[in-house]
This record gives C-alpha cells, sequence and structure tokens, in this order.
C-alpha cells in the first residue's frame, strides 16, 4: 500500500493486525511510501494498486505498454503463484481524468491470490465500484457471493470416452429409426442421443467416489499383509482400477476448468478445483442495467 506513514507508526499497526512480515520504502518529501504486510500461511491474497498493468488491453490512451514491464509484471505473479481473482464492473480503474485525447485509463488496481486462498474463498468475488472524489476506483472483495442456481444443460463428458461402451450407446440411439423430415429426424436423433448418454452415465460413473474409496481401503490391507504374488497381483489390478477413476475425475475437472494449456496427467486438482471457482464466478450475472435509450432493449453484463 501507498503510504506517507513512518515506518514506527506502521510497524505498530502491523503487530496489532498479526501480520508475520513487512517490508517498507520510506517517503521521501511529499512523495509516498510504500509498506507490503504478509503472513506465513500458504492461503495469500494481495488487493491493491500495484501501479501496472499486465496486458496492453488493460490500458487506453497514452504511449504503448513496455514490453518489459509486462514480463515484469508477470514474472512477480509467476514467482508468487498469484492468479488473478478478476471482477464485475468497469475495466479501468484508474483514470488522468484529462480530456479529449490526452485522457488515460488503465487497470491499475486488482486482486491477486494463491491457489489455496481461491479454494478457501471459493464464492469470492472482486467488484469495481465507481470512483467518486479519487482517480481510483474502490476494490471490494466479497468472500461470499452465493452462486444463483441455473437449469441443467446437457454437455458431453470428456470422461465418457474411457469407457469403450460410450460409442455403442450413441450408435444405438442415433440409428432407431424416426418419422417426419430430415431435420426434425435430426433434432429427434440428437434428443434421443442426449437421454441415453445421460441414462448411462449415471449408471456407469454415477458411483466413482465410492468405488475409489472402496478400492483405497482394498489397497491399504492388501500392503499391509505380508508379501506373495497373489497379493502383488491384486495390487496391481487394484491401482490399475483406481487410476481409471482418477483419470476420469481430472478429466471432470478439466474440462469445467477450461484450462486447455494443460494436459492430462498433471493431477494438479487444487489448480483445477480453483479455476472452476474462478469460472463459476466469472460467470455470474450480478444485474442487468439498461444503456442507451431509455426504453430500447440494451443490456450491459456486470
Amino acid at each position: 500500500m501507498e503510504t506517507k506513514n513512518k515506518r514506527s507508526i506502521l510497524e505498530s499497526i502491523r503487530r496489532r493486525l498479526h501480520f508475520n512480515n513487512g517490508c517498507y520504502v520510506d517517503p521521501i518529501g511529499k512523495s509516498g511510501g510504500l509498506a507490503l504486510w504478509w503472513s506465513d500461511e500458504l492461503p495469500l491474497a494481495v488487493c491493491g494498486d500495484l501501479n501496472e498493468v499486465g496486458a496492453q488491453n488493460e490500458k487506453q490512451g497514452g504511449n504503448p505498454c513496455s514490453r518489459g514491464r509486462l514480463d515484469q509484471y508477470h514474472s512477480l505473479t509467476s514467482n508468487c503463484e498469484f492468479m488473478d481473482l478478476e471482477f464485475k464492473g468497469p475495466n479501468y480503474t484508474w483514470s488522468n481524468n484529462q480530456d479529449g485525447e490526452d485522457n488515460i485509463r488503465s487497470r491499475l488496481d486488482r486482486a491477486l491470490a494463491t491457489v489455496e486462498w481461491r479454494n478457501l474463498f471459493p464464492l469470492a468475488q472482486v467488484i469495481h465500484e465507481a470512483k467518486v472524489g479519487s482517480d481510483h476506483c474502490p476494490l471490494v472483495v466479497k468472500c461470499r457471493v452465493p452462486l444463483k442456481k441455473v437449469p441443467f444443460s446437457f454437455k458431453f463428458e470428456a470422461k465418457w470416452t474411457t469407457q469403450p461402451e460410450c460409442s455403442q450407446v450413441i450408435e444405438s440411439a442415433w440409428n432407431q429409426p424416426q418419422r417426419g423430415s430430415h431435420l426434425y429426424g435430426l433434432t429427434q436423433k440428437l434428443r434421443k442421443c442426449r437421454e441415453a448418454l445421460t441414462d448411462w452415465s449415471k449408471k456407469t460413473f454415477g458411483k466413482d467416489k465410492m468405488k475409489l474409496k472402496l478400492l483405497q481401503e482394498r489397497l491399504r490391507i492388501i500392503q499391509a499383509e505380508p508379501f506373495s504374488q497373489d497379493n502383488l497381483t491384486r495390487e496391481r489390478e487394484i491401482v490399475k482400477e483406481m487410476e481409471v477413476l482418477l483419470l476420469r475425475e481430472e478429466m471432470a475437472f478439466h474440462q469445467r476448468a477450461r484450462v486447455n494449456w494443460l494436459s492430462y496427467g498433471d493431477k494438479n486438482s487444487a489448480f483445477f478445483h480453483a479455476c472452476m471457482n474462478q469460472r463459476r464466478q466469472r460467470n455470474q450475472l450480478l444485474m442487468l442495467k439498461a444503456a442507451g435509450v431509455p426504453g430500447l432493449g440494451i443490456f450491459q453484463k456486470f
């Protein structure tokens, strides 16, 4: 945070707030200094004015962003293992308030957090409030914004492809005879495939978590017994079954997180959980605001 307070005052505040560590840049004259406080625990969030943008599209007006400064920003967030918590509201949080072509707007304020923090607060959401009396927008971090229930929407699950019966279920439903026009027949075939896959998925994948727990218990018992060739064979069979179940789980997380640059096998379920929580809050529709001429059906998403 930017501050004009002396180090001794800031240290007193830090101790009262129970932060374990602190680092300072002393103010010089009318120029404010900097204060950074943090604790040793892994769940960590940073919120405020970072004085940098993370991409060229986060700045409007003025000179283009320096490639070197962008690289430094991304190196910092990567080294600290931070993810951007994203936001709802105006795209830019700072403005120089100049007229015409001299006007510059940037997203200098943001909230960053570790994967552990995002999973600890899965319903957290960052709001950019309208700025009044300052050149910066206030940032509000709400730790619990409940998810709104949405109607079920059918989606093809990537994990279904791990079972050879999947293609048979689709083929059987698709080849059923249909009456009417070609277009009507197509819609009916798609509907029957959807229904067949949904029923088959419940029967085939509905108890995966229970199966995994039972296999883990069986594996624990076998590994506690004295060595024998039979036990080793059984152990390998159980491990093979568990790997299939774990792959299905990972594929489901991967699909919902929509992280396309990671391949299956990373087994970073905590990261997938964080991305999935991030996507859910990104898709939250907080309000519909009319824009433009009153009475026209033009809306903005916030």
